[in-house]
């Protein structure tokens, strides 16, 4: 109870740890083996500067974006009638014929006026609900700041005193030295799947698609962020944002637009099949369907660090069956029972018949 406030902070101070850990030894054979809290200090100074305040500025970002419900019905209303102006609509009969048959095929599974109020807001609710939960979480209370700064000041203890730490903690855990060195080498390699594979690659791929949504006057942040986040969705990914996009591109104007984000959308499911394989080269590989799930519940089971915690609670499991499986099986077999006595008792042949 006593370190249940700290749990999240301790475990990401590790991740991060194993993860900038190349970092941190680069900096310290710059400035001296012996001078691990310098090379501490710039450390975390560095993440800070570069890592933590770009995040935070995101986060801040991602909160004042993200769409509202009547956002989302305006904006679809206002896309509405902007294409029946245009001239893809008014000089060609057939789009008018397929429009009006949509128009109409919606018409009848809501009311309202014309249809759209009723119809898109089952799909506005789910904007609804994702900015009533990013602005709590991402505006910036105390006690998220108050958890940033302690993660900093482990993160800065972690690097300067790591191996005594290690030490001390392998003495108190109940394994075999083998064994602890087991689960410790897939902690290691799980930090490195979830950082700086599937979340990096995914990170690559929200600040590309970022860059575009800004260039094609799309609130950008967010749709950057919600096009990381589908990364992690097998089989479709990033099409599954950048394939709507695309459409509602194409039909407004002018299409080039349309035709920059195609050659973007390629780009973008590109890097995950060249980045993400140099990303992960000593990490433990997750299938990319377990990774979606063991996130989507940990996200449902501890809050927003459950993308860390959901993938750990699933491979520490793996692992430790994968050990109660092994000491099971070198375990030595037990004694047999020993064969009944004769009639000549213990140790006495027994007399001829």
């Amino acid at each position: 109870m006593v370190f249940s406030f700290f749990t999240g902070p301790i475990l990401l101070a590790l991740v991060i740890t194993i993860v900038a850990h190349p970092l941190f030894s680069w900096i310290q054979s710059k400035v001296g083996e012996q001078r691990r809290g310098l090379a501490s200090g710039l450390t975390c100074t560095f993440l800070v500067l570069l890592i933590f305040l770009p995040l935070a500025w995101m986060g801040w970002s991602i909160a004042q974006e993200a769409p509202s419900k009547d956002d989302f019905v305006k904006w679809v209303q206002d896309f509405e009638q902007g294409f029946e102006q245009s001239s893809l609509y008014k000089n060609r009969p057939i789009v008018q014929d397929l429009w009006k048959e949509l128009k109409e095929f919606r018409s009848s599974r809501g009311h309202g006026e014309n249809g759209t109020a009723v119809t898109w807001s089952g799909i506005g609710d789910v904007f609804g609900v994702v900015r009533e939960n990013l602005v709590p979480v991402l505006s910036g209370t105390f006690e998220l700041f108050l958890k940033l700064c302690l993660m900093i000041l482990l993160l800065f203890f972690f690097f300067k005193d790591g191996p005594p730490l290690l030490s001390s903690i392998k003495r108190q855990v109940p394994l075999e030295p083998q064994y602890q060195d087991r689960v410790a080498r897939v902690f290691a390699q799980m930090s490195r799947s979830i950082i700086r594979g599937s979340l990096g690659t995914a990170a690559i791929q929200g600040a590309v698609a970022t860059v575009a949504y800004l260039i094609l006057g799309v609130p950008a942040v967010f749709w950057g962020a919600v096009t990381a986040f589908a990364s992690l969705i097998p089989p479709l990914g990033t099409f599954l944002i950048t394939g709507p996009m695309m459409v509602y591109l194409f039909l407004q104007e002018p299409v080039w637009k349309g035709i920059v984000l195609v050659i973007v959308a390629i780009v973008i499911a590109a890097i995950d099949n060249i980045v993400k394989p140099l990303l992960m080269r000593d990490g433990l590989r997750i299938h990319s369907l377990w990774l979606l799930l063991s996130i989507l519940g940990g996200l449902k089971a501890f809050g927003p660090l459950g993308f860390i915690y959901g993938p750990m609670v699933l491979n520490f499991l793996g692992t430790f069956i994968a050990l109660l499986v092994q000491e099971e099986g070198t375990a030595p077999a037990p004694a047999t029972a020993p064969a009944p006595a004769t009639r000549g008792g213990p140790g006495v042949p027994a007399p001829a018949s």
